[in-house]
Order: C-alpha cells, then sequence, then structure tokens
C-alpha cells in the first residue's frame, strides 16, 4: 500500500509541480529585465494619426509627441475697413468744406468792411468838398413886420449847411433880445423898430454869421379908458395894452 501511495504522489508531482516551476517567471532567467535588456534590442514604432500627431515609443516606455501649431484664419474684417475707409473720407470731406465756407464768410465780412469804411470816407469827403467849394451861411427872419407892445415876436434861422438840425444857435439883437435855438420868441415892450442877428456853428466848427433882413416894428395901441387899473399917478400916462401896464412907456 504504502509502495502505490508513494508511486501516485510521485506522478501527480510530476505532472501538477514539476510544469508550473519549469515555466515560472522567478525560474526562466529570459524573463527577467536585465537578461531581456541585454539580449534584446529596443524597437522603435513611429505612428502617423490622420491628424498629423507623430507618436514615437520605445521599449522603454518614452513617449513624445510632437503637434504641430494649429493654422487658425483670421477673421474676415475687409467690410468693416472700407466702411471706416469711407467714414474717414467723408469726414475729411466735411472739414475742408467747412474750411472754404468760414474763408468765404471772413472774405465777405472784410468785403462789407472795407465798402462801409469806403461808404463813411465818400460821405466826409462830399461834406468836406461841400464846405470849401461853398461856405455855409445863415439868414434870419421874424414871423411879423409889425406888432404892438407886449406881444410875442419869433425869430427863425435859415443855415445853407445840410447838417443844419445838429448846429448851434445863438441870438442876439434889440430890445435885450438873447437866446437859443433854431427858433426863438421875443416879447417887446418899448416901441420902435427891432433888428436880430444869429451866430450858427455846424457840427465840423464852421461857424456863420446872420443879420436878419427884416425888422420889426413896435408900436402903440391907443390908450384905453381904464387907467385905474395901473398903479400908475395920475398924469404919468398909464396905457394897458393887452393885459401890460405901461408907465410913461415903461412896463410897471
Amino acid at each position: 500500500m504504502k509502495k502505490y501511495t508513494k508511486s501516485i504522489a510521485s506522478a501527480l508531482f510530476i505532472l501538477l509541480v514539476l510544469p508550473n516551476i519549469t515555466f515560472a517567471s522567478w525560474w526562466n532567467p529570459f524573463s527577467w529585465s536585465v537578461i531581456s535588456y541585454l539580449f534584446t534590442k529596443p524597437q522603435t514604432t513611429q505612428l502617423i494619426a490622420t491628424s498629423t500627431i507623430v507618436v514615437k515609443a520605445t521599449s522603454s516606455t518614452k513617449i513624445i509627441v510632437n503637434t504641430p501649431k494649429a493654422n487658425v484664419s483670421a477673421p474676415d474684417n475687409s467690410a468693416a475697413v472700407k466702411v471706416q475707409a469711407q467714414l474717414d473720407e467723408q469726414a475729411k470731406i466735411d472739414t475742408a468744406v467747412k474750411a472754404a465756407l468760414a474763408q468765404q464768410d471772413a472774405a465777405n465780412l472784410a468785403a462789407q468792411n472795407a465798402a462801409n469804411v469806403a461808404a463813411q470816407q465818400a460821405a466826409k469827403n462830399n461834406t468836406s468838398a461841400q464846405s470849401i467849394i461853398s461856405p455855409i451861411t445863415v439868414s434870419c427872419f421874424p414871423n411879423q413886420a409889425s406888432t404892438t407892445i407886449g406881444s410875442s415876436v419869433t425869430w427863425t434861422a435859415e443855415p445853407t449847411d445840410i447838417n443844419a438840425s445838429a448846429g448851434f444857435y445863438s441870438w442876439s439883437g434889440d430890445g435885450g433880445l438873447t437866446g437859443t435855438g433854431k427858433s426863438i420868441s421875443w416879447t417887446y415892450f418899448a416901441t420902435g423898430t427891432k433888428s436880430a442877428e444869429v451866430m450858427y456853428t455846424n457840427s465840423n466848427g464852421k461857424t456863420a454869421i446872420g443879420i436878419c433882413g427884416e425888422n420889426v416894428n413896435i408900436f402903440i395901441l391907443p390908450p384905453i379908458n381904464n387907467p385905474s387899473n395901473c398903479p400908475c399917478r395920475a398924469g404919468d400916462g398909464s396905457t394897458l395894452i393887452k393885459g401890460n401896464c405901461l408907465c410913461g412907456g415903461v412896463q410897471a
């Protein structure tokens, strides 16, 4: 019995255990990394993918991947560039038009100013020429040839100057006549012939003196039969004329 048992154990060992020992990696020297490195050449495999990525692989498991740069095209902005160019060109045209208009306005203003200056100078020359060719004169006259004592007489001056309204008038004459203005009114309280004269000065300083060509005769109306209205003494020749009481020809 023991003999068969040993035989059966030996057979099982040979069939089951011995092959595992023989083909085990620790027992097979060619499976060791040192022996594999010495007797095996490294192999290089180059793979080219459709995406142009190159992969290099070796037995040392070192992998190098070279990825080319992507070729990305720039967006097409030619339309925007054209629009901007048109806007810039229009801006240049607008600026040139504005400058031309401003220059034209300045030229028109200068021409208008020159015309105004020329007109003023012509008017001044005309006035000066008129003064030289025809010196100014002045005349005067009363509004009536005769009147009674106590009545008002109006004297009026008439210069030949075209700017008479801007001139100055100074009057003098009989009966204490004095005053200024183109026309003056004066009341006489004494009988007789009264005369007057006027001196005219224009805006340019030119002066003319005129003696009125007509005189005024001042006379006395017959006495009013009411001498008690005058504060004169009896026998003084009191006379009441238009409300003015005269004593001996002098206003009381």
